[in-house]
């Protein structure tokens, strides 16, 4: 609180084969279909928001081990108007990354000029960028982050506040791995070239620990409407650390821990709700919780306790994602699982996509299914769309093959 064209050989765009789910049904939007992004036999996964660019074209960056069976960075792109028709029409997906190494976790902002910068996670665990329009990306410089003989760093996260660019990413030194997290700024001109760009110094994001267990979803950042930085990540003592992070000093203030007893607390997801309040929703044993800033007050002060979710505490909840409208409301999405009455999956569950909606006057509403799959879905990853539409991105396992593809599908936003 981002040339060379990889052609879909065998699969193109199909409709999911899953049979339509029970969707929001009080919305026009329940009838709209369940869209596959690039569908193919590798495994795809999505854990970063998409970005949208100054056509209103959206940007969708991707690991995936269709070549060669070595994850590598993906992207694909389309109109948002074309989404009415519910098939991209330029889907056909481009390789940003390339050789024997793996490369992922990748992270996208948009710069006001249109280009991508894309961050990622390269072998041996180190930290790269790749700043290009979209079509050049494959054969854009790759330029360091955070690299080092001495240490790993994994997990890479980047925001864009004014004329910077705030790199996060979790440092583990290989002799004594005490892992942390890390911030490094790089300011620009108004003219955004790199060649007038300037790096400021690596900086610990906050003296608390942190566990090197997990994946993408260990760290989460937004940023206000004034340009500071909201950023929350899972702790060696089992807890979510809250911190604000000003991008002009790289200094953290506010910091605050949120605990749950007897369990670890993981996946945590930020989202800014105007100059009311900042929110951090996690993972606590398999229910959602949320911390709530209130900014409203003066001075600003957290809630006092962490509190569950209405509705996202069956036990089997998990992967929490949120994003606020232009109405105020805050959509959190996270996934359910449930037996798998005929055991045709692997792990002999399904998973499927929920929502809640917080409304500023009347708080939570009640969750809704929003996808529901034979197999498997996971990680969703919401995105506010240009015309106030919520569009929805996971991955999911609908395939049959035990890999996994994107899926896509638009919902009506509050008006």
């Amino acid at each position: 609180m981002s040339e060379r064209e990889e052609p879909e050989p065998t699969r193109g765009i199909q409709w999911q084969r899953a049979e339509p789910a029970a969707l929001i049904a009080e919305e026009p939007s329940s009838s709209r279909p369940v869209v596959p992004i690039a569908p193919h036999p590798g495994f795809d996964f999505i854990s970063r928001s998409p970005v949208f660019d100054p056509a209103d074209r959206v940007n969708v960056i991707w690991e995936s081990s269709r070549v060669d069976d070595v994850n590598q960075v993906f992207a694909t792109r389309w109109d948002a108007a074309e989404a009415e028709t519910a098939i991209p029409t330029d889907a056909a997906p481009r390789q940003v990354t390339a050789g024997s190494a793996v490369h992922r976790h990748a992270a996208v902002v948009v710069l006001p000029g249109g280009d991508l910068v894309v961050a990622y996670e390269t072998a041996p665990a180190d930290i790269y960028f790749k700043r290009a329009p979209f079509e050049r990306l494959a054969t854009a410089a790759e330029r360091p982050v955070a690299t080092s003989q001495r240490e790993m760093e994994k997990f890479p996260f980047v925001v864009r506040s004014g004329r910077r660019l705030v790199f996060f990413w979790m440092s583990a030194d290989r002799h004594d791995p005490r892992p942390r997290w890390r911030v490094r700024v790089r300011t620009y001109t108004p003219a955004w070239t790199e060649a007038e760009a300037s790096w400021g110094p690596a900086r610990d994001l906050s003296q608390t620990g942190t566990f090197l267990e997990g994946g993408p979803g260990v760290l989460h950042a937004a940023v206000d409407q004034a340009g500071e930085i909201w950023a929350a990540f899972q702790t060696d003592a089992k807890m979510i650390q809250g911190v604000r992070l000003d991008p002009a000093t790289g200094q953290t203030t506010q910091p605050d821990p949120f605990h749950i007893p007897h369990t670890k607390s993981k996946d945590p997801a930020v989202v800014v709700d105007g100059d009311r309040a900042v929110w951090v929703f996690w993972e606590a044993g398999q229910r959602i919780f949320s911390q709530r800033l209130r900014r409203d007050l003066d001075p600003p002060q957290w809630d006092t306790n962490p509190t569950p979710v209405p509705g996202a505490a069956s036990g089997s909840d998990a992967n929490p994602a949120a994003v606020r409208d232009a109405a105020g409301v805050i959509w959190l999405f996270w996934s359910r699982s449930r037996p798998d009455p005929d055991a045709t999956s692997e792990f002999g569950e399904l998973v499927d996509l929920y929502l809640a909606r917080h409304h500023p006057d009347t708080g939570w509403g009640e969750p809704l299914r929003v996808s529901a799959s034979p197999l498997s879905g996971f990680r969703p990853v919401p995105v506010l769309a240009p015309g106030g539409r919520i569009w929805l991105f996971w991955s999911d396992a609908n395939g049959g093959d035990g890999q996994g593809d994107l899926f896509f599908k638009q919902l009506r936003a509050s008006t």
